[in-house]
C-alpha cells in the first residue's frame, strides 16, 4: 500500500513540474535603442499576451523552452523569436521598409 502511495505521488509532482509555468522579461526597444511603450508580446498560437511599459520593459508567462514570442507594433516590423532556456529576452524592432 506505501508503494502505491509513493508511486502516485512521485507522478502527481512530475505531472506538476512538467506544466509549470516561468516568467520570460526583457526590454524592447527601436534601431536606436529608445525604449518602446505599447509593444504587444504574444505567445505564438498559444495564450498569454503582455504590453511593454513606458521603458520598454515587459514580463510574460511561458509553459516550455519551445515557445515562439510575437513582437508588434505600429510602424514596426514584426518580430518573431524562439525563447530557447532564456530567462531574459531583449529585442530590437526594426522599422517597416513598406
Amino acid at each position: 500500500m506505501r508503494a502505491i502511495i509513493l508511486t502516485f505521488l512521485m507522478c502527481l509532482l512530475f505531472t506538476a513540474s512538467a506544466s509549470a509555468q516561468r516568467a520570460l522579461t526583457g526590454t524592447v526597444t527601436d534601431a536606436k535603442g529608445e525604449p518602446l511603450y505599447g509593444v504587444t508580446v504574444s505567445v505564438k498560437n498559444g495564450k498569454g499576451t503582455a504590453v511593454t511599459d513606458l521603458n520598454g520593459k515587459y514580463s510574460i508567462s511561458i509553459d516550455n523552452d519551445n515557445t515562439v514570442l510575437v513582437f508588434r507594433y505600429v510602424g514596426m516590423e514584426p518580430y518573431q523569436v524562439a525563447v530557447k532556456n532564456q530567462s531574459t529576452m531583449n529585442v530590437k524592432m526594426k522599422e517597416q521598409t513598406t
